[in-house]
């Protein structure tokens, strides 16, 4: 499948994506696996929190979802389209500018899996801010907007519990990977219609990885999660 003028379909991943969430690491992976089998030369371009993380982990291009920042290429070199020197007029503006120009090269703009709806980071002004502008971009340009089996987590701004449901509420997909996630975009105020579906993650297939038949074992289960997530320190034991 490709768009019209036959460049292949750019889908933009929305979220918050690094290596230091391994469940995070694996729904891009499984997301960008089953859309890479159905559709042919697809693209992708990372928009998350460390762009430079999605270029080494994912090896497509990124960028802040803030807008600001250096946007990188898959090669991580400087992506140059993007990062043209704004006007001087326009520098106070430059991430939404630069949010602007990335959603004009996107055919959909997804946000998949996790606990992405969120202010725990940053409040109102970071994730929250982040996806409206992106969401609201997006349908300003009439670019299709997708919510696919994301999970809701702490959302304790008011402020912020506007921004995300206005911002699922433009979106022409809206699935969750739980009911929880529902109800709690329900108390805030959703009212459009929500699938529920399991957490992409689930379906990765872990076969090529499997080499120890577990089955007559004993398990003991880590949560893949980095406790740099929390502290923004480097932690020398998890690398």
């Amino acid at each position: 499948m490709t768009t019209p003028d036959a460049q292949p379909l750019r889908i933009g991943l929305l979220g918050m994506y690094t290596r230091h969430n391994l469940g995070d690491t694996a729904i891009v992976q499984q997301i960008t696996g089953e859309l890479r089998a159905r559709i042919p030369g697809c693209e992708f371009v990372g928009i998350n929190r460390v762009p430079r993380e999605a270029v080494e982990v994912h090896g497509i291009p990124a960028l802040h979802s803030s807008g600001y920042g250096t946007p990188l290429r898959a090669d991580g070199s400087v992506w140059d389209e993007v990062d043209r020197p704004a006007p001087r007029w326009l520098s106070a503006g430059l991430g939404t500018r630069r949010i602007f120009k990335v959603t004009r090269m996107l055919d959909m703009l997804l946000m998949s899996g996790g606990g992405q709806i969120e202010d725990f980071f940053g409040g109102a002004n970071s994730q929250p801010r982040a996806l409206f502008t992106w969401v609201s971009v997006a349908r300003l340009l009439g670019i299709p907007v997708a919510f696919w089996s994301v999970g809701v987590d702490q959302l304790t701004r008011r402020s912020s519990r506007l921004l995300c449901v206005n911002a699922v509420r433009m979106g022409h997909l809206r699935s969750f990977r739980d009911e929880g996630s529902v109800d709690l975009l329900r108390e805030a105020g959703m009212g459009a219609e929500c699938r529920v579906d399991p957490d992409p993650a689930l379906a990765l297939d872990t076969s090529a990885r499997n080499t120890v038949d577990w089955r007559d074992s004993n398990l003991i289960v880590v949560s893949p999660i980095s406790y740099r997530t929390w502290t923004e320190a480097r932690e020398d034991s998890y690398d």
